[in-house]
């Protein structure tokens, strides 16, 4: 969960209009490809891939038999959307527009800060990508397929951002923020390789995607202070939306035969419903959530007077629902039908093979409805919270602390073969903290603490629904036995503020999960399949390290003194516990997704005077686990990579912003691993490449132009 803080009030009014382009190493100029897309993709939606208003519905077509007309009148109706058009990767453009104004409404003063802006990036990336026999202790691993992925993908983006406010008086404040944001890829993916038990001659996939999100969040905010600041009410109503699709999400295969003076790739068609063979997915979610929170502060005088005793309290009630369906439409070939024609049409480049005449009831293709009532589900989390707390000084000592009760429901209804699927978690928690700081003097102070915090499954990972990712080449579900996971917190620290604005700290810290929901390998044949369980629980501990430094501290060199440092770097050893009926040769590993290690650095040089501006950063976490494995199937470990960013800006009189920057400056490989010899720990000599990219570095330049 992110808390994003957007300013809603500007200090003068202004206007600005701003422009940007980008240049892609390996994918800007050079060649792209991808299928037909809709009118409105610049805006990052669709408005041509849907299913057609007139085609069968799942029911319908369920209720055919195979021969059935409807099967080839509804394949007529799907679009024949395969050709691959190649081009040149534009560069990447932006467009923004941002103004600030200021009113005085009935001696009140309004404010408002809006902006919006338009994007389009383009992206290309080769990645290998590879699967393996069951290692066996002694042996090579030996490889079940390797691929080659050319991946392309444009996106498009559309955002707005309207904040008010309304200053009643000193004491009395009313916001209102309004976020929108639109986004699209398009994602072509065309790979070669062999998979060498069912296609060791050779073999070329195909994958035509896209993907559309959209989120509006709209938040009414009230601040009311009373008897001077002394006591402080804060009241908040919220309300999210968002819609998630993909229509029309068209996989197919091929392998190539050796008849024939040249051979040829020959398409795939497999003899009933696949995610893979010549399938077609149409996915839609939309959510929705509501909040209300009221927050109340009061100040007592203390012994000092910069240091009240402070009460809190206040309530929140969440409430966020979300509907989800799904559709597997696959094409295939009777056996009844003549084989011949079947060869003909198996043949045929992709982009004529689905042509809608070659849709027949006597002698072409027809439809098989793959939907299974996994693939629709309604779920729903209700939270209700209260909470009590204060702030009492005590000599050098300030403590902290408090009781927040969570009462909660989840709810899923959903269905498989056997019948309905209806989960209702119903949990009640209570949540206490305490904090204790010593202060040795003004600028440093020591930190203990101690809080209990809770983690609650989302809706993708409890929902019993099965999703095919061709990137993964591996199924990804949801397990809607999920339990919330508890977690009890302690961290100590040390805190030094030299200077103004400075900050040096060291701290330690341990967490116990009881519960811990991690993603782990559903596997039961040599099909990949990623889905989420509860271990029974975990622990987490480390040190770290924080620091902002002005350098201009600690030498007088004119260069220096607009000089910054920030940095945080932590430390950190997680362990599992699996159970006492785990049969791995360790039952215990490290939390999933917890890196041993992580890095922030950034440097920033600020000269007030001529407005130049540069800043480092460079950022890197551990080696961690991006899939907990099982008895038959290793972990998949996702290594680290280092990401240096360096960003240049220089204003001109005022108005004129020009800024330049490089991401991800050396281009660091993504890489995953397998732990092929069950060690908990990789080894590149010894455990095997699964997933290898590079993105390939961005160079962007951009002008910013304040028109007052």
């Amino acid at each position: 969960m992110i808390k994003v803080f957007t300013k809603n009030s500007p200090d003068e009014d202004f206007i600005n209009v701003s422009i940007g382009t980008g240049f892609r190493q390996n994918t800007t100029f050079r060649q792209y490809s991808q299928t037909r897309g809709s009118r409105t993709d610049w805006l990052g939606t669709d408005s041509r891939r849907d299913l057609p208003a007139s085609f069968p519905s799942t029911d319908e077509l369920q209720s055919v038999g195979s021969g059935n007309s409807l099967r080839a009148t509804a394949g007529q109706q799907l679009d024949n959307n395969y050709r691959m058009d190649t081009t040149n990767a534009a560069p990447n453009a932006s467009f923004g527009l941002a103004f600030g104004k200021n009113w005085t409404v009935f001696g009140k003063r309004l404010s408002t800060i809006t902006t919006a802006s338009i994007s389009q990036e383009f992206q290309y990336f080769l990645a290998d990508r590879s699967r393996y026999f069951f290692p066996e202790p002694g042996r090579p691993t030996e490889k079940r397929d390797e691929y080659f992925d050319y991946t392309y993908m444009k996106m498009n983006e559309v955002g707005i951002m309207s904040n008010w406010l309304l200053r009643l008086n000193a004491d009395n404040k009313i916001e209102f923020r309004n976020l929108f944001n639109q986004n699209g890829m398009n994602e072509t993916i065309f790979r070669t390789g062999k998979d060498f038990i069912q296609r060791p001659e050779g073999a070329q996939d195909y994958s035509f995607r896209y993907e559309s999100k959209r989120l509006f969040t709209s938040q009414l905010e009230g601040t009311h202070l009373f008897n001077n600041e002394m006591t402080k009410v804060n009241w908040v109503i919220g309300a999210n939306y968002l819609y998630h699709e993909e229509p029309d999400f068209r996989r197919l295969r091929t392998r190539f035969s050796t008849e024939g003076s040249e051979g040829q790739y020959i398409i795939i068609a497999p003899p009933s419903s696949s995610p893979q063979d010549l399938g077609r997915y149409f996915g839609y979610a939309t959510e929705t959530g509501i909040a209300n929170g009221v927050n109340f502060e009061k100040k007592f005088a203390g012994v000092e007077k910069d240091r009240p005793r402070i009460i809190r309290a206040g309530y929140l009630i969440d409430y966020k629902q979300r509907e989800f369906s799904a559709r597997y439409i696959t094409t295939f070939f009777p056996g009844f039908h003549d084989q011949e024609v079947g060869e003909q049409l198996l043949r045929k480049p992709i982009y004529e093979a689905f042509a809608p005449e070659n849709y027949r009831q006597a002698d072409g293709w027809l439809i098989q409805e793959g939907t299974r009532p996994t693939d629709a589900y309604d779920a729903s989390t209700f939270v209700t919270a209260g909470y009590l707390g204060t702030v009492y000084p005590v000599g050098d000592f300030n403590l902290s602390g408090g009781l927040r009760t969570e009462y909660s429901v989840q709810k899923l209804e959903s269905a498989n073969d056997a019948g309905p699927i209806n989960v209702e978690n119903i949990e009640l928690a209570f949540l206490p903290s305490i904090n204790v700081d010593y202060n040795f003097s003004k600028r440093s102070l020591l930190r203990l603490g101690y809080g209990k915090t809770l983690n609650r499954p989302e809706f993708r990972e409890y929902a019993p629904f099965l999703y095919y990712s061709f990137e993964m080449i591996a199924g990804m579900f949801g397990n809607s036995n999920l339990q919330m996971a508890r977690i009890d917190n302690i961290d100590f620290r040390y805190e030094f503020y030299p200077n103004e604005g400075e900050t040096l700290s060291f701290g330690a810290f341990y967490k116990f999960f009881k519960d811990p929901i991690e993603r782990v390998q559903g596997n039961v044949t040599e099909t990949l399949l990623f889905t989420y369980d509860n271990a029974v629980e975990a622990t987490s501990y480390g040190v770290e390290l924080e620091a902002r430094k002005a350098l201009s501290t600690v030498t007088s060199a004119p260069f220096f003194k607009n000089l910054s440092l920030n940095m945080n770097a932590s430390l950190i050893w997680s362990e599992v516990f699996l159970g006492e009926n785990i049969t791995f040769e360790e039952s215990r590993r490290a939390l999933q997704g917890q890196s041993p290690y992580m890095i922030n650095a950034a440097l920033y040089y600020i000269d007030p005077i001529s407005e130049f501006q540069a800043s480092i950063a460079y950022n890197v976490q551990g080696p961690r686990i991006f899939v907990a494995g099982n008895t038959n199937f290793p972990s998949i470990y996702e290594l680290e990579r280092h990401v240096v960013d360096l960003t240049v800006s220089k204003t001109f009189k005022d108005r004129t912003t020009l800024k330049f920057g490089i991401q991800d400056l050396f281009n660091y490989q993504y890489r995953f691993y397998q732990d092929s010899n069950f060690d908990t720990k990789i080894d590149r000599s010894i455990d095997d490449p699964m997933y290898l990219w590079r993105r390939g570095s961005l160079f962007s330049l951009s002008l910013n132009y304040r028109i007052k």
